[in-house]
This record gives C-alpha cells, sequence and structure tokens, in this order.
C-alpha cells in the first residue's frame, strides 16, 4: 500500500485539523509551512519537496536543523514538540511547588498534553523524559 505525501498546503491544514479537534485554543503561527532555506527569517519551517516531508530551523540567516520525514504522524509530533512545550512550561510557572523541581510539574503536564493524542505519543514523551531523568534526575531541595 502506498502511502499518500501531502502537498505542503494539505499537511498545514491536515496538522491543523488534528491539533484543533483535540486542542482547539492552540495555534500554530509560529510554524511556517513553506520552504526554509539560509537567508530564510528565522524560525520553523515545515514542508513538502521530492515526496518527503522537511523541517528545518533557520537561525541567523542560516539553516541550523534540517530533518526529512516521511511520515504524518512524525510531523505531528515535531509540531506538538514545538508548540506544547511552551503550554506545560506557562503551566508549571503558574503551578510551581517550592522545594521541589522545576521540571516535575513541566514533565507532567507535557506527558498530560501529548497522551491526548493517542497513547502512542503519551508513552513515546514519557519515554523521552526518562531518559533526560537518567542524564538529569530530579532535585528536590
Amino acid at each position: 500500500m502506498e502511502v499518500k505525501i501531502l502537498e505542503t498546503d494539505e499537511l498545514k491544514n491536515e496538522m491543523e485539523c488534528q491539533i484543533n479537534s483535540v486542542l482547539p485554543d492552540l495555534s500554530l503561527n509560529n510554524i511556517n509551512f513553506s520552504i526554509g532555506t539560509d537567508n530564510s527569517p528565522e524560525g520553523i519551517y515545515i514542508y513538502m519537496q521530492n515526496d518527503m516531508y522537511h523541517y528545518v530551523i533557520t537561525e541567523k540567516g542560516k539553516v541550523c536543523i534540517h530533518r526529512q520525514i516521511n511520515t504524518e504522524e512524525e510531523v505531528l509530533w515535531i509540531i506538538l514538540n514545538e508548540i506544547l512545550f511552551q503550554v506545560a512550561l506557562d503551566y508549571a510557572i503558574q503551578n510551581r511547588i517550592p522545594g521541589k523541581d522545576f521540571r516535575r510539574k513541566l514533565f507532567e503536564k507535557e506527558i498530560e498534553l501529548f497522551s491526548k493524542f493517542g497513547v502512542n505519543f503519551g508513552r513515546r514523551k514519557d519515554e523521552e523524559i526518562n531518559e533526560i531523568l537518567k542524564r538529569r534526575p530530579y532535585n528536590d531541595k
């Protein structure tokens, strides 16, 4: 079975639909669904080219990250990482517990938000956070 690769505008519509059906208040305004190259304004770019999806971050007039992706699910994961971190960070700031590592609330909220997009997304975020905690355990004071 051949997987249909969406054109950039179709991909944008699909991502907005998937995200807004779960979290309608989220905005994708900081994601540019267009080609990002050297000399593009700083930002995050997602586009389709040569039957692949591309995720590009530009800084100071240069491409500093360029990943090729072959599934919509992975594009969704990348977009969610870009936009849900700020939501979780805002939550953690507002719900900080004195004496507890700030990341406890941050990571808890990230897992909660990613889980809204399916058990696999929640599990994947949990595994990612566990890897972080292996290197940098919680530091409660």
